[in-house]
């Protein structure tokens, strides 16, 4: 089972899931490393796209807009 069918799974929003792997995708570039592991586990991947949509809210109160990863 693929990462992505492993994230479907879990008991959250598609919004905060498309959050959490777009972070995931440029930190881990930046990084060059994988985060499969959080994937592994239902708490951890709640709380990384929680995570994702808090820093999110945060930009926008701060008047930073977030360009579309493509």
């Amino acid at each position: 089972m693929s990462s992505l069918e492993k994230a479907g799974q879990f008991a959250i929003g598609q919004l905060l899931l498309t959050y959490a792997l777009y972070a995931f995708s440029g930190l881990s570039a930046a990084l060059n490393t994988e985060y499969e592991g959080v994937l592994d586990h239902e708490a951890s991947m709640i709380s990384a796209a929680k995570i994702a949509d808090e820093t999110i809210k945060v930009g926008h109160a701060n008047g930073i807009t977030f360009v579309k990863m493509v």
